[in-house]
């Protein structure tokens, strides 16, 4: 995790492309963190990246209300979006059935 502060430094100053390879490099752990969140019959419907990316897409949106001290923070912050969302996509399939 300490290898990514300076891509976390520069992404919290402003800095566009260290924000993309940030999330690029944190797409693999998000992708292991999404297995337990879904439940089988959801997976059918929606795979793991359709989550992270709408996890990354989510934190995208909240990330000029973000503030954080160290990578640590961030990850923890994207994994609480990642299991809001999952909860959000389940109940809205759970309706659906």
């Amino acid at each position: 995790m300490d290898s990514l502060t300076p891509l976390f430094t520069a992404a919290m100053s402003g800095d566009t492309v260290a924000l993309n390879r940030l999330f690029a490099e944190v797409r693999p752990m998000l992708l292991v963190a999404a297995q337990p969140l879904l439940p089988d019959w959801l997976r059918q419907r929606i795979g793991l990246s359709d989550l992270v990316q709408e996890t990354l897409a989510n934190a995208f949106a909240a990330l000029p209300q973000f503030r954080a001290d160290n990578v640590a923070q961030f990850i923890a912050w994207l994994k609480s979006i990642q299991q809001n969302q999952a909860k959000t996509l389940i109940a809205f399939h759970k309706a659906k059935l």
